[in-house]
């Protein structure tokens, strides 16, 4: 029993049912219950607290949830839920409108029974972003204690049914006998209330940069229909199309080809692995970057490639400390974009200092200037550093698979400048998925990136992961191939332990790409 003291009034008394199943308000001048009986409802209730100005009461439930209530005199009713998991959360309203983390949201979906209730479908949440994710309701409803009056006077639209928002999209009469040329037709459709405005085919989880794979509805419709030729790339690939509609995306199914190969067009990996111990500011400097750099480059030019791996070779050297200027590095990753293949894999790993400016995340390059303006704002950064934004339009350009390595302070911030990415050839309606940018942080954004030893946490992990003697790293038996996935669980463990539990490593997959392989483990 809790006594919930009001502004005015007599006491409230907070009680619970002896199985904990349901909770009420009592006024403790009267034997009534106050407002709706047993609205305080949960499976089972492990504890409840209430707000330092008493218009709200948060409650914990044995399925890992919260529920906010808001709570007067006479009436109580439930604000919205949360769930917390580390530093990730979610809060969320019974209409689907929510807030989350990046790590959280990446989780989250919805199951929709189909007509026969007998096979449910996931939708990653992602899917439905520009539709449901509003963090400004939330912040709107604490003040004035109810979500759908927040979303009224914020004038939005209502909630669109996630049922009538479903979108059908396939591959269909593929043609595939001369490889390497794929034939194929895209038919789409979907309901009235989530008309398809734009068709764009995938390959190996990018949008495909050639025209003849996008198609702009003139007006929005239910169907859309178009013809498909590729001449896909030598080796495997995996191909889908992504389905726009006014209020979601749909991706296909995917289908995986493989087109002949010859040793010449076996891939090549490209990598830029930047280290920076000593900066211009020496109050900046580091102990391991430039090993760390070092490093990374000779894990992957032992690991992954070989006439039995995955790659030909490997291409780039590192570039640490002065030589790793602002322009030094964006050049050499226009240098690796000129020159990889579709079949290729680029990998831009960066070790030093991470900072947020403002909205804007920037990784420190030699010559960094963090001198504070007369606002006291660091406005020499956007010269004398890399900022996400510019990452996020230099990195789309690649045709391959591109995958941003960050042992930075706060690295996690980098995720953000890729999430808004705008593609204007679907009417500014596609985000992160027209990036198709992998990325793998040493630490979550609360969080400081430190160092071992002899290397930082993640780069320290990583490089014992390739090497995959240690026997808790995992890859496919099957083919035998060491995919992001299988490094990052053991990266992962490896920089809790290390680090003593301050690090917990990110790794962020727009929703369109699939996991790849790194390399091949002999048997």
């Amino acid at each position: 029993m809790k006594g919930l003291p009001q502004k005015t009034g007599a006491p409230l008394v907070l009680w619970t049912g002896s199985k904990s199943y349901f909770m009420g308000l009592t006024d403790v001048d009267s034997p009534r219950v106050v407002g709706e009986p047993n609205v305080f409802r949960a499976k089972s209730i492990q504890a409840v607290a209430v707000s330092p100005d008493q218009r709200f009461l948060i409650q914990a439930n044995g399925d890992q949830t919260m529920t906010v209530y808001r709570i007067d005199r006479e009436k109580q009713y439930v604000v919205c839920h949360l769930s917390v998991d580390g530093d990730d959360w979610v809060i969320w309203h019974v209409s689907g409108r929510y807030a989350a983390s990046q790590g959280m949201e990446q989780r989250l979906g919805w199951l929709v029974w189909d007509e026969t209730k007998t096979r449910p479908k996931f939708h990653r949440i992602q899917e439905y972003r520009e539709a449901f994710y509003r963090p400004d309701v939330f912040k709107l409803a604490f003040k004035i204690g109810n979500v759908v009056n927040a979303a009224a006077q914020l004038k939005l639209a209502p909630v669109p049914d996630v049922q009538k928002l479903e979108l059908g999209v396939k591959l269909k009469d593929v043609q595939d006998a001369n490889l390497p040329e794929l034939r194929f037709t895209v038919e789409a459709n979907s309901t009235a209330d989530n008309k398809l405005v734009a068709l764009r085919v995938f390959l190996d989880g990018k949008a495909w940069s050639n025209p003849a794979g996008l198609l702009e509805l003139k007006e929005p419709s239910t169907t859309a229909t178009f013809k498909v030729v590729i001449k896909l790339p030598p080796g495997r690939h995996e191909v889908k199309v992504l389905a726009r509609g006014v209020e979601s995306s749909e991706m296909s199914e995917s289908r995986v080809f493989d087109a002949p190969q010859a040793m010449a067009d076996q891939p090549n990996l490209y990598i830029l692995p930047v280290g920076v111990k000593k900066y211009q500011n020496a109050a900046l400097d580091l102990r391991f970057p430039d090993k760390d750099a070092r490093d990374m480059a000779n894990a992957f030019r032992t690991h992954c490639v070989g006439p039995k791996n995955l790659f030909q070779s490997v291409v780039g050297e590192p570039i640490v400390n002065e030589q790793a200027t602002h322009d030094a590095v964006l050049n050499a990753i226009r240098t690796a974009r000129d020159a990889v293949r579709p079949q290729d894999m680029f990998i831009l790993f960066f070790s030093g200092h991470g900072v947020k400016e403002g909205p804007e995340f920037y990784l420190l390059t030699h010559e960094a200037d963090l001198t504070p303006n007369a606002d006291g704002r660091a406005d020499r950064l956007p010269k004398t550093a890399i900022s996400g934004a510019v990452l996020q339009d230099e990195l789309q350009k690649f045709p391959c698979q591109v995958l941003l390595i960050l042992d930075a302070c706060y690295a996690t911030q980098a995720v953000a400048a890729f999430r808004p990415a705008i593609d204007d050839s679907t009417r500014q309606r596609m985000t992160n998925e027209s990036v198709g940018v992998s990325i793998l942080s040493a630490s979550r954004a609360n969080e400081k990136s430190d160092e071992t030893g002899e290397n930082g946490h993640l780069t320290a992990a990583f490089v014992k992961g390739l090497e995959a003697k240690d026997p808790r790293v995992t890859f496919n038996v099957d083919d035998r191939r060491q995919y992001i996935h299988h490094l990052f669980a053991f990266t992962f463990d490896e920089v809790v332990r290390t680090s003593k539990q301050k690090q917990h490593p990110f790794l962020h997959l727009p929703w369109t790409v699939t996991p790849f392989p790194l390399r091949m483990i002999p048997k």
